[in-house]
Order: C-alpha cells, then sequence, then structure tokens
C-alpha cells in the first residue's frame, strides 16, 4: 500500500486516480494544523505495506517533520518525497534516511549526499515534453551556474543542442553572472536549473541574456519553491516565453507556466 501525504493538489489527484487506474492499494493520511502549529495526522488501520509518497506541505520544513513523525510509528520500507526540502547538509539526510526508511526516491535534488537514492534527473522529467516550438539551429541551452552544468548538459544532449555554463559570483545581496562570448550567434536561449528559490540566479541570467540581444528566453526548473514567488520572480516571468515546472499554479501568468505531471514517473520508480 502507497501512503500519500501532504496538502491536496493536482498532483495528489493525478496519483490516486493513476493507482486506481493500475489497481494499486493507496491510501491518502488526512492531517490537520492545531492552532499551536503542531500538525497531527489520522493514520489508517490497514499498514500492509510500508511505502510513503510525501506530497508539499503548506510549509516546505512540514515534510520532513511529517515523514519523520509517521516513520517512527510506520518504519517504511520506501519514502518518495519529490520535493526534498533544500539543505546543503549531509548528516540531515544521513539521519533522515535512518529514521525513516532504507530507500528514497526524490527528484533532480541539487545535491544529494546519502546513498540509497534515486534521483530522477531534470532530463527525465521532462522527456515527454515537446520543445519544438521554442527550438531552432539558433537555440542554446544555459547552465545558470556550475552547479546547474550537468544537468543542462544531459538536458542539452536530449535535444541536440549545444550548452554553455556562466559564472555566478555573489556581492552582498547581488548575484552577478558573466556569459561565455561564444553565444553572439544564438537567438534563443533555454535556462535549465533545479529550482527557483529566490530567484537571484536566473533572474541575473536573463538581464545578462537579454544585454547580448536575445529576447526569446525558456525557463525549465523541476521545482519554484512557494516562497520564490516574489518580486523577483515577476520579473522573471514578465521577461520570459515560457516557464516549464512540476508544481506552480499562477493565475497571473497561467499562459506563460506550463505544469508537467509526474505522476507516472513516480508511480513507475515505486513499483
Amino acid at each position: 500500500m502507497i501512503f500519500l501525504t501532504g496538502k491536496k493538489s493536482d498532483l495528489l489527484y493525478s496519483i490516486i486516480k493513476l493507482c486506481e487506474t493500475r489497481n494499486i492499494d493507496c491510501v491518502y493520511v488526512e492531517h490537520e494544523y492545531h492552532p499551536d502549529g503542531e500538525i497531527f495526522w489520522k493514520l489508517p488501520k490497514e499498514r500492509k505495506k510500508k511505502v510513503l509518497l510525501q506530497l508539499p506541505y503548506e510549509m516546505p520544513n512540514d515534510g520532513i517533520v511529517g515523514a519523520l513523525a509517521l516513520g517512527r510509528q510506520l518504519s517504511f520500507e520506501t519514502i518518495c518525497m519529490p520535493y526534498m526540502p533544500y539543505s546543503r547538509e549531509k548528516a540531515l539526510y544521513d539521519i533522515f534516511l535512518q529514521k525513516i526508511g532504507k530507500k528514497m526516491i526524490t527528484c533532480d535534488f541539487h545535491e544529494f549526499f546519502a546513498g540509497n537514492v534515486n534521483n530522477i534527473s531534470l532530463a527525465e522529467i521532462f522527456s515527454g515534453c515537446d520543445f519544438k516550438e521554442f527550438i531552432s539551429k539558433k537555440t542554446f541551452v544555459l547552465a545558470p551556474d556550475e552547479g546547474a552544468r550537468h544537468r543542462a548538459a544531459l538536458f542539452a544532449r536530449k535535444l541536440g543542442l549545444n550548452t554553455f555554463t556562466a559564472i555566478k559570483k555573489r556581492r552582498k545581496n547581488e548575484c552577478i553572472i558573466s556569459l561565455p562570448e561564444k553565444i553572439d550567434d544564438y537567438k534563443q536561449c533555454i535556462i535549465v536549473d533545479d529550482m527557483i528559490s529566490s530567484g537571484q540566479t536566473i533572474w541575473a541570467a536573463i538581464k545578462e541574456i537579454q544585454e547580448m540581444g536575445i529576447s526569446e528566453i525558456v525557463v525549465i526548473v523541476t521545482h519554484v519553491l512557494a516562497e520564490s514567488q516574489t518580486e523577483v520572480f515577476y520579473k522573471i516571468m514578465e521577461n520570459i516565453k515560457i516557464l516549464f515546472t512540476t508544481n506552480i499554479h499562477n493565475i497571473l501568468f497561467k499562459n506563460k507556466i506550463k505544469i508537467i505531471d509526474i505522476s507516472s514517473i513516480l508511480i513507475n520508480y515505486l513499483q
């Protein structure tokens, strides 16, 4: 049985529908917030298989708290958290795996140090998308910093495009991006990264790309953090052609956001 937790969303309903189609037992574990901020889960009586598919909660860290709390009671063999909270602390994830399960499945994690983890790549997540409308001989893929180089290269290879990596420097609260001179001959750019958090890196890249005379810009990221929808995010959306991602709904820019349904990918990994 697959235990589903997290806030109710299109992805949750899509997973439930897919499980029904494939005759996979799944149950949604309801949760509620008490006035003091604590979360409580309504555990089902039937617990014959120990697989947890953890979707985002209202607050980013509640996913970790929820998995740990449920893990103490159910001891999962596998946990799938497609939107793993961001952290560079190796010890956090080592402890996390030790506490709640033997195996982890996640999506395009920034830097996963722990072992026994299936990290679904950005290239695989977006492999079913049709990018023909946004690709020509004058299109290149840009990794906005060194951390995005590998995922951008994998993605570009699948589309037969050239890829370049920007140089990023931080000065106080400012992000400075330098682009390679070789992009002079290009007319379209696809920026590939794992997430939009503050949005500063991608916004800095967009400004530099536009300085080079390139106006057609597409952004592809696996995660858009809920708290990232700030003034910088709105600047990004106003200056790009389209955003491909898996987990954001923004009414103002709904015509410029393409949501990718990852339910089948997650269920395939769990099976």
